[in-house]
């Protein structure tokens, strides 16, 4: 309370510069999917552990994405003495810009699993996970003169008070090579073209 006691002779306060906090990205670059954890031996699976798991057809990546983020969808209330919130929801969501027939056969598949662990990697190559999602992709989406053709990606799950992190560059190569996309069983090439909007 000291601080709020002042004298109209003294120097005015000058406010600090806040220090940023870490840099994750601003938006979502690639999602992994899992029908189990991938073995790790930290938090987060590296870009090692995650071409390991690519090799036995174990993981899923798909790379590419476009507004890909995650958002805060809901929660359950609870009124008791007080208010008390618990199970918050979470989604990643975006979509995929570049894609041919086999990868729009995998997204149609990839709807069918009542579960899938999600990995997700920012644009600053930080992954985050696991997270148990409920997998939603869609059709093949015509919205018009002007906008190409998408599917977009709805993974909901639930927040469990954990959201590991992990750091490395190589994330982007993620599953062999960057413009790839892996199915488990062969490997599509994208080249390095860019969309044209």
């Amino acid at each position: 309370m000291n601080d709020l006691i002042y004298s109209i002779s003294d120097t005015l306060d000058q406010p600090g510069t806040p220090v940023c906090g870490v840099d994750y990205g601003e938006r979502i670059s690639q999602i992994i999917l899992s029908k189990t954890e991938v073995t790790a031996a930290g938090n987060v699976p590296t870009p090692q552990e995650f071409a390991a798991a690519t090799d036995e057809s174990v993981i899923t990546t798909i790379d590419k994405i476009v507004a890909g983020h995650k958002v805060f969808l809901s929660n359950t209330e609870i009124e008791w003495h007080n208010t008390e919130w618990y199970d918050p929801i979470y989604r990643v969501e975006g979509r995929i810009m570049r894609f041919n027939e086999s990868i729009a056969r995998l997204c149609e598949k990839l709807t069918r699993y009542k579960e899938l662990y999600l990995y997700y990697v920012t644009d600053k190559n930080y992954c985050f996970g696991p997270h148990l999602s409920w997998p939603d992709f869609s059709l093949k989406l015509y919205n018009g003169k002007g906008v190409p053709v998408g599917i977009e990606f709805k993974l909901d799950f639930i927040g469990n008070g954990i959201d590991y992190s992990n750091y490395n560059s190589d994330y982007e190569d993620i599953p062999i090579e960057p413009d790839t996309v892996d199915f488990g069983g062969g490997t599509v090439d994208f080249g390095t073209g860019e969309i044209q909007f």
